[in-house]
């Protein structure tokens, strides 16, 4: 299920069973709206994303870590591997929120 919350100036879509990405981002300029995320080479439909595509929450870590070894200063961390050979993206762009509010152009998860 996607929301949708706007007003004048913008649109948001974002799916809370998803991950809260970005499905779609639309700004609203001299009577003309304007969709930021790219659909590739295809039309972009936000209800048709499959999951972990749209801009998403990355954390506790972005990007992708060969081999599930994360190297800091404290030591090497094993990540969870979830996308052979790496640990990808981190820990909640797949996880659900729970809708606290909601109005027609705002949302708190």
């Amino acid at each position: 299920m996607n929301i949708t919350i706007s007003n004048e100036f913008a649109a948001l879509t974002l799916p809370p069973d998803y991950g809260v990405s970005l499905r779609s981002l639309k700004i609203n300029k001299n009577g003309n709206s304007y969709e930021l995320l790219a659909g590739g080479d295809n039309e972009h439909d936000p209800t048709g994303m499959p999951l972990g595509e749209g801009s998403f929450i990355m954390a506790p870590w972005v990007n992708r870590i060969r081999d599930g070894n994360l190297v800091a200063p404290d030591g090497i961390h094993n990540l969870p591997i979830d996308a052979p050979p790496h640990a990808i993206h981190g820990l909640v762009r797949d996880k659900s929120r729970t809708i606290r509010k909601q109005s027609d152009s705002s949302i708190e998860l």
